[in-house]
């Protein structure tokens, strides 16, 4: 049981993450898509934009590859833990099989 809720733990957090990058996408988009109503005329302000625009999309990018590196050390960490619960299930195993041939 306990390896399954650490798995758990693992998507969770995966899902928080990414969720989280979307809600901060959804806000930007929403903010740009008003100030496009605004006017196409502010060439000037188009180009701020624009390069407001790049900036973001550099940032996601870079946000994306840290959580995905983040998500990496915690399946590998997960891994690890699963292995040590396996050897403790096994060596517990061992006792209680050394414990009742000894009664």
């Amino acid at each position: 049981m306990r390896i399954v809720y650490i798995k758990l733990q693992s998507d969770n957090l995966t899902g928080i993450l990414i969720s989280h990058l979307v809600s901060r996408g959804e806000c930007f988009l929403a903010d740009v898509s008003d100030a496009s109503t605004v006017g196409l005329s502010q060439s000037s302000g188009s180009l701020a934009r624009e390069k407001g625009l790049e900036s973001y999309v550099v940032q996601l990018q870079r946000s994306v590859t840290e959580l995905a590196e983040e998500v990496q050390r915690l399946k590998l960490r997960n891994n690890q833990l699963e292995q040590q619960i396996n050897g403790l299930s096994k060596k517990d195993e061992r006792l209680r099989r050394e414990g009742s041939t000894k009664q």
